[in-house]
């Protein structure tokens, strides 16, 4: 038996720092179109300060290098953003946990920033201190669903598959059509054994989305596992034919390679 865990895609590439604001007591309807909200998310409204956080995807080094010319936690914020956006994750996930724990601003800020620092932390795979973050962001807002999602992910990182699925039951009860959280549920389920209700979810989210590479990619996975190649097959090429060049397909390539070799 084989598999490939799925890579984290959202973690990589320009603005990784993009994040909703989880909002305490709202409940929006899941059809509801939302305002984007400022990104990355902001502290206070000092000139300085916005006009740091503005660099940071065209300019990380320049944002880094006018962060420290200013003070306080707001500096440190966009410090910390600049140093993952350079490529130095080990460097930027300790001060956006820092800045997360200590900045004096509303839940819906502070856990916002503990969300950024838990994904920096998954970049140089340190899974402990991600969900550390996570965690920490869930004490200030116990039932966010983005943010049981972000720890759902940790989760998994850390090997807690149990504990995800506990998340992402969150998630799904606010938005049973959250494709990315059926994917990510069918993943634990699969790692715990359970492969029928893993194949359920990963069927729901290719139900609502066929192009989704990720799910394809999982489902494959799940379909193999189960003894049926040829239904394994067919997702995997799916996955090469909707782009070639994604990190999914790749994964695919492999996974096709691996079932010939088995003479699947």
């Amino acid at each position: 038996m084989f598999g490939v865990t799925l890579a984290l895609g959202a973690l990589g590439g320009a603005a990784w720092w993009l994040y909703k604001w989880p909002q305490a007591g709202i409940n929006f309807p899941s059809d509801e179109v939302l305002p984007v909200p400022p990104a990355p998310p902001r502290l206070g409204a000092g000139a300085d300060y916005n006009e740091c956080l503005d660099m940071i995807e065209d300019d990380p080094q320049g944002a880094l290098e006018f962060a420290r010319t200013l003070q306080g936690d707001a500096a440190l914020h966009c410090e910390g953003l600049a140093q993952v956006e350079l490529g130095n994750p080990d460097q930027g996930a300790p001060i956006l946990m820092q800045v997360g724990m200590d900045v004096n601003e509303e839940p819906g800020a502070r856990a916002a920033i503990l969300g950024q620092a838990s994904r920096a932390y998954l970049m140089i795979d340190d899974a402990k201190h991600a969900r550390g973050a996570t965690q920490a962001a869930l004490a200030l807002l116990p039932d966010d669903p983005d943010l049981r999602f972000d720890d759902a992910i940790a989760a998994q990182a850390g090997k807690d598959f149990a504990g995800a699925i506990a998340d992402l039951a969150v998630t799904l009860d606010a938005d049973a059509k959250n494709g990315d959280a059926l994917v990510a549920r069918a993943t634990s389920y699969r790692e715990i054994g359970k492969l029928d209700l893993a194949e359920k979810d990963a069927d729901a989210a290719v139900t609502l989305d066929p192009t989704d590479q990720d799910a394809l990619l999982e489902r494959g996975i799940i379909r193999q596992r189960l003894g049926d190649a040829a239904g394994a097959r067919k997702d995997w090429q799916q996955v090469q034919s909707i782009d070639p060049d994604s990190d999914s397909a790749e994964l695919a390539t492999q996974n096709l390679a691996l079932l010939d070799a088995a003479g699947g």
